[in-house]
């Protein structure tokens, strides 16, 4: 759109703009100056009725103090129930009405609560009138306006005479001629004393800011406004009435004052809008025929501009018509060179003085394509210059004279020619390597495409599955090869052939399962296949046999190793349970001789066989938690137990050993040890006692010293830290490197000296680390040695208080027992308890025993003639009522995990290995029967 557009488009809408305002501007001065007019109408009526309204009152205070008792409302007051002033009263000091309406009885209602009297009251010495708020008469039951005067004597209030007039009446001219507006009667309190028409809005309150107001000084006062209690926008006039605290409104509505001029603003913009149209469409026709003329030039050069190809044109003079950038680019001319006009010969001849057509003057090509004639066949040739660009040159000869030279650069295509045909060339080397790695690999390898032809099948495949050459070439359907197996029986004895021939199906799933099968030649292959995303497959055969060879022996290998190991522990148990019942006699009867107090040559004998059948049961048990520990199969138990109590029996148990060789022993515990942890309390009192024993075996003189701390705690578990310091004679570096090794002892001097098989500490190395902890040791000869060791318990809650129970009464037990000398020893221990014993010498007799009377308790042993334990305690199991859940304490000389478990399972209650003495039958019956009632 031009400027002369632009201009003509900015007058017209200003002068429509301006047409607007003034118009706008007209209106509102109209209504101003219409409700100016109404409003001082008003204000002279509601003056004057005021007035008339007031000399009645004053006619009523004279005469009312010229008579008072014989004072009444007569004509003259203009009262009536249907008039203007239906109501009027004198209402005397105390409240209560003295002269009412002719006709009407006094009441005894108290009045003095309305404004008109409190005011009178509260301004004694005034004589003013009075003008209240609207509110409904009690006798006229409609809206007034309550007008009084005080009536005074001897210079008191001595009442107040009131007329109550019709709020209505002051507006009904206005009301009856509906002037579009709104006329009120406001109070300076900001209550409407009267409005019309008639909205409800009479008796509200109006807030009182400025724009209701009229400014001080001033009577009149117009103002543009919204009414917050109606949300009318308005243009009003304000006129205070003269003489009273009111004021008279009169205000027309902005919608209908303003509705004529947005009427014909809106018929303005109208006509603007299809003028502004016209100059525009008028406007936009002459620049489109202005554009029209260049637009094909542009259009062209825009186009030829933007090719890939070079373009010249030259016309029937020999001068450049046009060049593009591409051509200018190609051949490498200076942009003065290809400005329209200039002739061909000038380009020429700076070609050929640049070396364009290196020795060769121009060449025949390029004349014979200059000099063909009008409308001639195309020329086309190749040309290569300096810089290697390879152009193509075609010229169009139009009929004209003229020509169109394009050159189009072959360089590229050329480039990517060569290097896809080195490609296709190193593709092809790299598929003969790959075709001859394939050939050459262990593997057979078949490859077949989605619709199940052959691609790839090698040399070794057709050898192991011993086929022609024929069958493998590509192309083939592999359902052939399938066929062929199958008259040949190869895949007799094949698994899931189903599975193992999905790969020709016309829908493979995603994974086809791995398998074997086994040739005719007597070799095992491995068939294994992929699935490609594109619905090839890729099948693979390896040869297996000496794999599985290697497997069978390897299974073998393993069941002898799992019979040596069975073997070995069968033999260990058998080993344990030989040697621990003669131990379990010769400890318990030596025990029972010397509690007889024989002579002292007799006790020495006793003691020195005492302690040799405990020397030889701490090796037994030695070589057995090494067994146990080496193959893992050391149980832990998880039971809570008292640290201080279960170590500090320990160290009492080894106080006298100490005490006898002049040694102090001390037992040290921290206050942040837990009162009870769970954890298996027997192996860590071990671990104590054997480092107790060595230290008391080790020192001569001085003293040990044990400690009991917490290491570190968080949330329900604790790390203890056990030490246990001696002064005694130390050990070397360089046996303390092997020492927690099997077998292994300090120097040889020592051992020959103490003793001992070196099983110790390996046991205690081995029970700690299976218990989350460790061990290590300080030492140096002559110094002592100081061995830390770590364990990782649980928290307990601690124990209820101990309750009596019936176990604390003499008991009857019956022993099963088939060895003579352990029923002496366990009849002698059990009596000395204060417990009745019944003997029987196996399972079955034992059976009948408890059929025949009920026992407290049963002590089982396992291996029995006739009926062993296990049996006899699963028959016990199985009785009915109180006999079948007699506690039932196994008593066996075998230590494996096995019989411990097979017992437990079995039905007993607790599992003892022999020997056992009086204080661990004593401890074996009272657990028991801590978490067992006695039947």
């Amino acid at each position: 759109m031009g400027l002369a557009a632009a201009a003509l488009l900015a007058l017209l809408w200003g002068a429509i703009i301006l047409t607007i305002h003034g118009d706008e501007r007209m209106a509102i001065a109209a209504a101003f100056r219409d409700t100016a007019n109404m409003v001082r109408t008003v204000e002279a009526q509601v003056a004057g009725r005021i007035e008339a309204i007031d000399a009645r009152l004053r006619a009523a205070q004279a005469l009312h103090a010229r008579d008072p008792e014989g004072f009444g409302f007569g004509a003259w007051s203009g009262l009536g129930a249907t008039g203007d002033i239906p109501t009027g009263m004198v209402i005397g000091p105390d409240g209560r009405m003295r002269v009412g309406l002719p006709g009407t009885p006094l009441d005894d209602i108290d009045r003095s609560d309305l404004p008109a009297f409190r005011f009178h009251l509260d301004h004694p010495d005034e004589d003013r009138l009075f003008i209240s708020a609207p509110f409904i008469g009690r006798l006229s039951r409609r809206r007034v306006l309550a007008f009084s005067r005080p009536l005074h004597r001897d210079g008191a209030v001595a009442g107040v005479v009131l007329f109550g007039v019709d709020a209505a009446s002051f507006l009904r001219l206005y009301r009856e001629l509906d002037i579009g507006g709104v006329v009120a009667l406001i109070g300076a309190d900001g209550i409407v004393r009267a409005w019309a028409p008639e909205s409800g809005m009479t008796g509200r309150s109006i807030p009182r800011d400025a724009e209701t107001q009229v400014p001080p000084g001033e009577m009149q006062v117009s103002r543009r406004l919204t009414m917050a209690v109606d949300g009318v926008e308005r243009f009003v006039t304000l006129r205070r009435v003269a003489g009273q605290d009111l004021v008279a409104m009169v205000g027309l509505p902005a919608s209908e004052v303003l509705a004529p001029v947005r009427s014909d603003r809106n018929r303005l913009l109208l006509l603007g809008l299809l003028l502004s149209f016209l100059i525009v469409m008028v406007s936009v026709l002459l620049a489109q025929r202005r554009r029209a003329a260049g637009r094909t030039q542009a259009v062209l050069e825009a186009a030829v501009g933007h090719i890939s190809q070079g373009i010249l044109m030259v016309d029937l003079l020999g001068r450049v018509a046009l060049a593009n950038a591409r051509a200018i680019e190609l051949l490498g001319l200076p942009p003065e060179l290809a400005v329209p006009g200039r002739p061909l010969r000038d380009i020429i001849d700076w070609q050929v003085a640049s070396g364009e057509f290196g020795r060769e003057q121009v060449p025949d090509p390029h004349i014979r394509s200059i000099a063909s004639a009008p409308g001639a066949p195309p020329d086309i040739y190749e040309r290569v210059r300096p810089n290697g660009t390879v152009l193509e040159i075609r010229t169009e000869h139009l009929p004209d004279g003229s020509h169109v030279r394009t050159y189009t650069d072959l360089t590229a295509p050329r480039q990517a020619a060569r290097i896809l045909a080195e490609a296709r060339d190193r593709a092809v080397t790299a598929e003969a390597a790959l075709a001859a790695a394939i050939e050459n690999v262990p593997h057979g390898v078949l490859m077949v495409d989605a619709e199940n032809r052959i691609v790839v099948m090698t040399r070794r495949a057709r050898e192991m599955l011993d086929l022609p050459e024929a069958l493998g070439r590509p192309g083939t359907d592999v359902r052939e090869i399938y066929r062929v197996q199958v008259e040949r029986g190869d895949l007799a004895d094949a698994p899931d052939i189903g599975g193992g021939t999905r790969m020709v199906l016309a829908e493979r799933p995603p994974v086809i399962p791995t398998y074997e099968r086994q040739l005719r030649n007597g070799r095992v292959i491995e068939v294994r296949t992929t699935v490609l995303a594109d619905g090839r497959a890729v099948r693979t055969y390896t040869d297996v046999s000496e794999r599985r060879a290697a497997a069978a022996a390897q299974e073998t290998a393993r069941l002898a190793a799992e019979a040596n190991a069975r073997a070995r522990t069968e033999f260990l148990a058998m080993v344990s349970h030989e040697l621990r019942t003669p131990l379990n006699a010769v400890i318990g009867l030596s025990s029972l001789l010397l509690d007889q107090h024989p002579p002292e040559a007799q006790a020495q004998y006793l003691r020195l066989i005492h302690e040799a059948g405990n020397h030889l049961l701490a090796l037994v048990d030695d070589i057995l938690d090494v067994t146990r520990l080496e193959r893992g199969e050391m149980p832990l138990l998880a039971e809570s137990f008292e640290p201080r109590e279960s170590l500090g029996g320990v160290v009492e148990m080894l106080r006298p050993q100490a005490e006898a060789k002049g040694l102090s022993l001390s037992f040290e515990v921290a206050e942040a040890v837990p009162a009870r942890v769970i954890g298996d309390a027997a192996r860590l009192r071990q671990v104590l006692l054997k480092l107790l024993s060595n230290a008391v075996k080790f020192t001569e003189r001085g003293g040990i010293r044990v400690v009991l701390s917490v290491l570190s705690a968080g949330g329900e578990s604790v790390r203890l830290g056990l030490t246990v310091a001696d002064t005694g004679i130390g050990i070397l570096p360089e046996a303390q490197e092997r020492l927690f090794n099997l077998f292994a002892q300090g120097e040889g001097g020592v051992a020959r000296r103490f003793g001992g098989l070196g099983l110790g500490l390996a046991i205690c190395r081995l029970l700690l680390e299976r218990m989350g902890g460790s061990i290590r040791l300080e030492s140096a000869p002559g110094a002592g040695s100081v061995f830390r060791c770590e364990v990782l318990l649980r928290r307990a809650d601690p124990l209820p208080a101990p309750s009596a129970g019936p176990w604390h009464r003499p008991l009857r037990i019956l022993v099963a027992e088939d060895v003579l000398a352990n029923r002496l020893l366990i009849n002698h221990t059990v009596a000395r308890l204060g417990h009745a014993v019944d003997i029987v010498q196996n399972g079955q007799e034992a059976l009948t025993a408890l059929q025949a009377r009920p026992y407290d308790l049963v002590i089982m042993d396992v291996l029995m003639p006739v009926m062993d334990g296990v049996q006899a305690t699963r028959a016990i199991r199985a009785l009915p009522g109180p006999a079948g859940r007699v506690p039932v304490i196994g008593l066996t000389s075998h230590a494996s995990p096995e019989a411990e478990a097979e017992c437990l399972e079995a039905g007993m209650d607790r599992f003892v290995r022999k020997p056992i003495g009086p204080d661990g039958l004593r401890a074996a019956i009272a657990a028991v029967l801590e978490t067992r009632a006695v039947v």
